[in-house]
């Protein structure tokens, strides 16, 4: 440390030194990829016709939608263990990616 420029500083001890926290939060946030924000679509899409309906829903708020009618409960937790599912293997593959560039700082 002593001589060492700012810039010396952060490239060889602040950055190594987050590195496991960036990759882990990059990891755990590729799940978030399928979910979207409920509130914005929501309000969006309550407004719309049924026509444009079928483009600008997401999920979330079709799921919301399919509990609140009479829709079959089954059909509407297929679409939420779907949603799950993807979120899930793009973990996974973010996780295998890290593994195959840096072993040591994978999750699993």
């Amino acid at each position: 440390m002593d001589g060492a420029t700012k810039a010396q500083q952060a490239r060889h001890i602040t950055l190594p030194a987050i590195k496991p926290v960036f990759i882990m939060m990059l990891i755990l946030d590729c799940g978030k990829i399928f979910n979207s924000d409920f509130g914005l679509f929501y309000q969006v899409t309550g407004q719309l016709p049924a026509s444009l309906y079928t483009t600008a829903s997401t999920f979330d708020t079709y799921i919301y939608m399919a509990i609140q009618s009479t829709a079959p409960i089954g059909q509407t937790a297929a679409a939420s263990f779907f949603q799950a599912i993807c979120s899930c293997a793009t973990i996974l593959l973010a996780n295998w990616i890290v593994s195959k560039i840096d072993n040591e700082n994978r999750i699993i």
